[in-house]
């Protein structure tokens, strides 16, 4: 880890259309740690949009690949989205 992570209160790295949340120290009902969240940015860049979990694709392992060749499942991404469980409260999540 890096200094700068240890010291933080939250740590998310952002990739293309991807943020994983590194790090939180303070969270109440939900350890959001080690998670991934796909989201989309709007008005010019300025927000963020549509923000949902993400996980690991089950066809390649998160690999993007199978065999050499792009996954079917992920699109080459490595992680699909998370099917929402029926029983459980989702949060809105737009900022």
């Amino acid at each position: 880890r890096a200094f700068s992570e240890e010291l933080a209160s939250l740590y998310l790295t952002i990739d293309k259309k991807r943020m994983t949340v590194r790090k939180a120290k303070e969270w109440f009902e939900h350890d959001p740690n080690r998670e991934v969240y796909g989201f989309d940015i709007t008005n010019g860049g300025v927000e963020f949009r549509n923000i949902r979990p993400l996980v690991k694709c089950f066809s390649c392992k998160g690999a993007g690949q199978i065999k050499g060749n792009e996954c079917f499942s992920c699109h080459g991404t490595g992680y699909i989205e998370k099917k929402s469980n029926p029983h459980t409260k989702e949060l809105e999540m737009d900022f």
